[in-house]
């Protein structure tokens, strides 16, 4: 069982009841992690949602020529693992710490199985993943533009 006021430090969860935290706080965990501890693995079912309380996970993956590839760093009250929310679901991306973290932990199935109680709650926080969805979309388009911005065609076509 987790705390409301540790779920609160969570920008995910922020605008929620305290009655509707209640409700995740019973389901959840907190977890101690070490750095360099892989939270879970690229291609692999992912069956956990985290919420990072404190320290730094980065997320990554491997390009067809097996070199990883840093696609984001999660800082403090930042959530990860939505795709823990569909069973089966396999994660696109490896997700490790960077340094000691402590991090809020529900299964992705009861964390389901609780919005299916509670459509309201399932509403709101499936909006503000959206939202988390649509700011790491910008972020990766960004990092992708700047990747192709480097490569000798495209600065021989933008400099025409």
């Amino acid at each position: 069982m987790v705390d409301i006021e540790e779920l609160r430090q969570v920008l995910l969860l922020q605008d929620l009841s305290d009655k509707e935290l209640e409700k995740i706080g019973a389901v959840a965990e907190i977890e101690e992690v070490d750095p360099e501890t892989v939270l879970f693995r690229e291609n692999r079912k992912l069956e956990t949602f985290y919420m990072l309380l404190r320290g730094r996970v980065l997320l990554s993956c491997r390009s067809p020529a097996g070199v990883s590839l840093t696609l984001g760093e999660v800082r403090a009250g930042s959530s990860f693992g939505v795709s823990s929310f569909i069973a089966g679901t396999r994660s696109s991306t490896s997700a490790f710490s960077v340094e000691f973290c402590r991090i809020i932990t529900v299964p992705g199935g009861k964390l389901s199985a609780l919005f299916e109680d509670d459509p309201r709650l399932g509403y709101r926080i499936m909006l503000r993943v959206v939202q988390l969805f649509q700011n790491r979309m910008n972020q990766r388009t960004d990092q992708f533009l700047n990747s192709l911005a480097g490569l000798p065609a495209v600065k021989s076509a933008l400099s025409r």
